[in-house]
């Protein structure tokens, strides 16, 4: 008998597993939030309500019409002006895209199309979606290990058989993908130009969807569900498809191209053919509406260096010179400094929090380390649930006196950083139970206040559909009672000791 596999790519589920699997609250919303938010019974009751009905017969108004129907959370990619959208997707449309994609006519039609995308085995996408088959492990942990393993481990590997390498990216991916050429991509771009009404088809019942979640925006698609990450490789797959097809006609014979969603290695053993391979990219993907990024286009001799990330080089050893807690900060600080936003900032940050999560009382001044610890969290956005965790324990540490000064202070510098509101829902996980309530700015702190908010446009939907979206369908109450003060390191981190 052999062990269950740790994990199953949603592409290789049954139709109903993969209705199932797309319908869990980790598969609507894969971006960090509190414990108390948890969308399973929402959407199992607007999947019982949908079923077997067509979603026109729920609506009262034209959803394409309207603004804001998705809930969307600006995430800054630098503490400045860059930034990513993380749509939590109005829920009934969510729930109406899962069940078009997973009848089963619809899903034997997408499981063919991904086996057609990797007839060429020499151009490699290792980012499907997977499910983990383990109670102690998300989907979203799986995700980031099979990074680790399929994209860092297999370039040192293909070492031995390539002598160069390039690294190359889609500029804003998802908010570039042009909502037409999903149907392209199922049915081919003829057919979907001579029938771009058909709504029997497919791809013209996600596009629309989609394009009346967004105001009738063709341009992009939502970003931070296991959902639109499938139909996001569904459009890259295509293009796998389409790129094995223009190599093929210039006679190129000797490569290896690794894909993990809009990130791309190019491996070859002469650098000319590996030039011309990313040109053809660049082409193929400007037909689809996207472009690669040039700032992040680059070719090395050195496989084995260019393959593992220089933030991980950085950091490997550095983290054996931390001493007290002040010092241990301004040691991340540093690193933080040199490689912004980076995993490896992350994985220090969590470390720190196992180690301050230890300590009961200290005699270091809280002050300097929360202004160490704010300064790292402004420029690193991706830290924003470790950096609220360390921040509740500091707070904690500090007389009963000083902590709503403390958080007012922190607050305040935060409220200068455009697309916090991220930080602003975590920082709400912890004043709530220390009975402090600063003015927070992020919409979706208001679920907490009023059980009847409505935090997505849904004036478009009858009076019972419209009640399932309301903010008691997904706050968790029995969560919200046992609240610590102190959040947690198993509330925010994935891994005990990091992933690499």
């Amino acid at each position: 008998m052999t062990d269950e596999p740790e994990h199953t790519r949603l592409i290789d589920m049954s139709d109903a597993d993969a209705r199932k699997a797309l319908l869990k609250s980790e598969s609507y919303f894969d971006f960090d939030l509190p414990i108390y938010f948890g969308f399973d019974r929402m959407l199992s009751k607007i999947d019982a309500k949908l079923s077997g009905v067509a979603l026109q017969d729920v609506c009262v108004g034209k959803v394409g019409e309207q603004e804001k129907v998705n809930h969307t959370i600006f995430h800054s990619k630098d503490g400045k002006y860059a930034w990513r959208p993380q749509e939590l997707i109005n829920p009934v449309l969510y729930v109406s895209m899962v069940h078009q994609l997973t009848e089963p006519d619809a899903w034997k039609l997408v499981q063919a199309k991904f086996a057609e995308y990797s007839g060429d085995q020499r151009i490699e996408c290792v980012s499907l979606p997977l499910i983990s088959n383990s109670e102690k492990k998300t989907d979203k942990a799986t995700t980031i290990l099979s990074w680790w393993q399929e994209v860092e481990q297999r370039s040192l590997s293909l070492s031995l058989e390539y002598e160069y390498v390039i690294h190359t990216d889609v500029t804003d991916c998802y908010g570039s993908i042009y909502t037409h050429s999903i149907p392209w991509a199922l049915h081919g771009k003829s057919l979907s130009k001579k029938k771009p009404n058909d709504q029997t088809l497919l791809g013209n019942q996600l596009d629309r969807t989609i394009r009346w979640s967004r105001n009738n925006q063709t341009n992009g698609i939502p970003q931070g569900s296991a959902l639109t990450n499938l139909i996001a490789e569904m459009v890259l797959g295509y293009s796998d498809m389409l790129l094995a097809e223009a190599i093929k006609e210039k006679g190129i014979e000797d490569f290896f191209v690794l894909r993990y969603r809009d990130d791309y290695r190019i491996f070859s053993n002469n650098p000319a053919d590996a030039e011309a391979i990313t040109k053809l990219l660049a082409e193929v993907l400007r037909d689809l509406g996207m472009k690669l990024n040039p700032s992040k286009t680059s070719i090395s001799s050195e496989v084995i260096k260019s393959s593992i990330k220089q933030d991980k080089m950085h950091w490997i050893g550095k983290e054996k010179r931390k001493r007290n807690l002040v010092k241990h900060l301004l040691l991340i600080h540093e690193l933080s400094s040199e490689h912004p936003n980076s995993g490896s900032v992350a994985i220090a940050l969590s470390k720190f929090q196992r180690r301050i999560s230890k300590v009961k009382e200290t005699k270091e001044p809280i002050l300097p380390m929360v202004g160490v610890l704010t300064d790292i969290a402004i420029h690193n956005p991706r830290v924003y649930p470790s950096f609220s965790a360390i921040l509740s324990k500091l707070v904690a540490l500090s007389e009963p006196n000083e902590r709503e000064w403390i958080l007012e202070l922190v607050l305040n510098k935060f409220r200068r950083v455009p697309y916090s509101g991220h930080v602003h829902i975590w920082m709400q996980r912890f004043s709530l139970p220390m009975g402090v309530q600063p003015d927070f700015l992020e919409p979706l702190c208001k679920a907490l206040e009023n059980p009847d908010f409505e935090l997505w446009n849904s004036t478009w939907l009858n009076p019972e559909m419209r009640n399932l979206l309301r903010a008691r369908q997904y706050i968790e109450q029995e969560e919200l009672g046992k609240l610590s003060t102190v959040i947690p390191p198993e509330e925010v981190q994935m891994f005990e000791n990091g992933y690499y």
